[in-house]
């Protein structure tokens, strides 16, 4: 029995640089300071414009490593572990935390299950702007996604702050 999958070393190094160097990421600032502004009203305790671009920065690193378990580190537990009693499968929840399993921008277009193979289409992504939901309190990050297959899909998600963390969060059901 092995404890340590080491196939997963290359994907950790380019994880664990891109987090030492911004440089390789090419998220650059996108919030501007209304964002910023209804986060420290919600939330004053959490140095917002430190942390936000961290985190999308690592975000982004983590989609194009497809570094998918990483990606379940970044999501809201709680929201996780409805979605998975009832019956949701984990490709078809980062799906769908990433926004591309909608009707009209599916990374699978046929009606077969979202798996790893789906997800490991994408390329690069890249954000266009971020907003806040007032009626949730949560950041919307919108975006869009590269695939290898030449085609784009449009990325939106939405980041929780709990506790001083961001977490992905999205709907029930």
């Amino acid at each position: 029995m092995r404890l340590f999958n080491f196939d997963l070393i290359p994907a950790l190094l380019l994880f664990s640089i891109c987090l030492i160097a911004p440089a390789c990421s090419s998220s650059q600032q996108l919030t501007d300071n209304s964002v910023f502004k209804k986060l420290k009203a919600a939330h004053p305790d959490v140095a917002h414009e430190k942390a936000l671009d961290k985190f999308l920065q690592q975000l982004e690193t983590t989609i194009e490593a497809h570094a998918w378990d990483q990606l379940f580190t970044l999501c809201d537990k709680a929201h996780f572990r409805s979605q998975y009693l009832i019956g949701i499968q984990p490709p078809q929840y980062l799906a769908e935390i990433m926004g591309i399993h909608q009707k009209d921008n599916k990374i699978n277009p046929s009606n077969h299950p979202v798996n790893y193979e789906n997800l490991n289409t994408i390329k690069e992504l890249s954000y266009t702007e971020t907003t806040w939901d007032a009626v949730t309190g949560w950041v919307v990050v919108k975006g869009l996604l590269s695939l290898t297959t030449e085609k784009e899909l449009e990325f939106t998600t939405y980041i929780t702050v709990k506790e001083g963390a961001y977490y992905l969060i999205g709907a029930v059901g």
